[in-house]
């Protein structure tokens, strides 16, 4: 019961962020951001230095700027994938000496939608920040591969094992833009990830699947507003 009323209050107060964010509605004097960003994610718990190293990924994000007077609410979604675990496990076959390798995968994706608070002008200095939901995927899959000595591009291959579990989640985001150009910005921040459930079966993978992480994230993006698109 605990757990519920706490996604409770956590689900009501980023829909009413995302509700000013829409309600903003978009304003062509403020630039919106379209951009790419790289990820380093720990997960956060009392065994994560145990069960699991930091792991990388790659995300895309679009933050829609509000209209005056709401110009320091924007709309915000997203989407970002983490491999949290790669690997290859080279079997011999007894009777034939055949060789197998054992593709080992696990990965982190989610999308996320929500709101941010901060600045959305052409300043230099833009620092925000956000509280986002997420729909989240833990993906675990081991693939059969076997090579031939005479063609190396020669493969076959066989999923032995896939499985996708699917879990809803949240983030709160401080970071800081830097807008280098008109068009362009940089954009650093740090990320808190909650998932409010975590599927069990791929707790018993080769990475232990935690329900919180950190992010780090560096990103570069593009600046426009709805006059470039007016034109």
């Amino acid at each position: 019961m605990k757990n519920r009323n706490h996604m409770t209050r956590t689900f009501l107060s980023v829909m009413l962020l995302l509700a000013l964010g829409l309600l903003a509605g978009v304003n062509s004097a403020d630039a919106h951001k379209l951009g790419l960003h790289g990820i380093y994610m720990e997960p956060n718990g009392s065994d994560a230095e145990e069960y699991s190293d930091g792991a990388v990924g790659y995300g895309v994000h679009f933050v829609g700027a509000g209209k005056k007077p709401f110009n320091m609410f924007g709309f915000v979604i997203g989407l970002e994938n983490v491999d949290l675990h790669s690997d290859t496990e080279r079997l011999i076959e007894p009777t034939t000496l055949l060789r197998v390798d054992h593709k080992i995968r696990q990965r982190y994706t989610r999308f996320f939608v929500g709101a941010e608070l901060g600045g959305h002008g052409r300043g230099f200095l833009r620092p925000h920040i956000g509280m986002n939901l997420a729909i989240i995927n833990y993906g675990f899959s081991i693939d059969a591969e076997v090579k031939d000595d005479y063609d190396p591009d020669l493969v076959i291959r066989q999923e032995i094992y896939g499985e996708d579990k699917w879990v809803f989640g949240q983030d709160i985001t401080l970071g800081l833009d830097l807008l280098v150009h008109s068009r362009v910005y940089v954009d650093v921040g740090v990320r808190y990830l909650k998932s409010y459930s975590v599927p069990v079966p791929l707790e018993y993978g080769p990475v232990e699947v935690h329900p919180e992480y950190f992010q780090v994230y560096l990103g570069i993006g593009l600046n426009f507003d709805a006059k470039d698109f007016a034109k």
